[in-house]
């Protein structure tokens, strides 16, 4: 029976020095595959917030960009005829030009506004 043992004990001390197998060179362990597949979703998450971001910030580039009205161009050039980049009949022949364009913006401006059916657009108290 002590020699039983004896063998036994030898036995593993012999298991207990061999080399680790080597895994094949093809195979992925589930360390790898985890780490895989956590990159590929930390990957997706970042695209997704970056597509929204840019979305956001494109939606609001579009709506804060309004045309200049007529309006606004005869006030620029005003102040460069204030500063003297202008001649004073110079002024006067744009602010002739575009009082016209500035009149047909307000007539437009008005029959936008204007209701589509017949309720009245002043209602005396």
């Amino acid at each position: 029976m002590f020699d039983t043992a004896i063998t036994m004990i030898q036995n593993f001390c012999l298991f207990a020095q061999r080399p680790v197998p080597k895994k094949p060179s093809g195979a992925l362990d589930m360390n790898s595959v985890t780490m895989l597949i956590l990159g590929a979703a930390i990957v997706a998450v970042v695209a997704v917030i970056a597509y929204y971001v840019g979305l956001h910030l494109r939606k609001g580039a579009v709506e804060n960009d309004k045309p200049p009205t007529m309006s606004d161009h005869l006030k620029a050039f005003r102040a460069a005829a204030d500063e003297g980049n202008m001649t004073d009949m110079e002024f006067a022949a744009v602010r002739t030009h575009l009082s016209t364009k500035i009149m047909d913006e307000v007539k437009q401006d008005n029959t936008r506004n204007e209701p589509d059916d017949d309720t009245p657009k002043f209602i005396p108290r």
